[in-house]
């Protein structure tokens, strides 16, 4: 195949390692995994998307999906018993905003910042409540 030729192998084993996550739906990003291998994370994500496209795995492994990263954001705040309805209320957000092409060229975290704040608003948690 010839692929690893010129390419440093942590960052294959770093493009692997985000494409085993996205498979599993483990919310990771990819600047995290930059950060833990200690590679630039533009080298990093150019390495992914070449490798997802080279073994053929556009339609399972999304290469950006903020769907993915609610439930890891969700975690991090404290809403009490409504966390499972703002979780789901947020995705939903998403989804209709992936449907309506909102999210195209947009950065995942703020997609998922914005649904989580609509969603949030729509069950009468405040911000002020929340502890980060």
């Amino acid at each position: 195949m010839g692929y690893m030729r010129g390419r440093r192998a942590v960052n294959v084993i770093g493009a692997c390692m985000l494409i085993c996550s996205r498979e599993e739906k483990f919310p990771v990003f990819l600047i995290e995994i930059s950060e833990i291998i200690s590679v630039n994370v533009f080298e990093l994500g150019h390495t992914f998307v070449e490798l997802v496209k080279l073994i053929h795995l556009e339609d399972s492994v999304k290469i950006l999906d903020p769907i993915v990263h609610i439930a890891k954001h969700i975690h991090q705040l404290n809403l009490g018993d409504k966390k499972a309805r703002i979780g789901i209320t947020a995705s939903e957000i998403v989804s209709r905003m992936k449907s309506d092409w909102l999210i195209t060229g947009r950065n995942p975290k703020g997609i998922c910042a914005a649904a989580l704040q609509i969603s949030m608003a729509v069950h009468g948690v405040e911000l002020k409540n929340i502890s980060s």
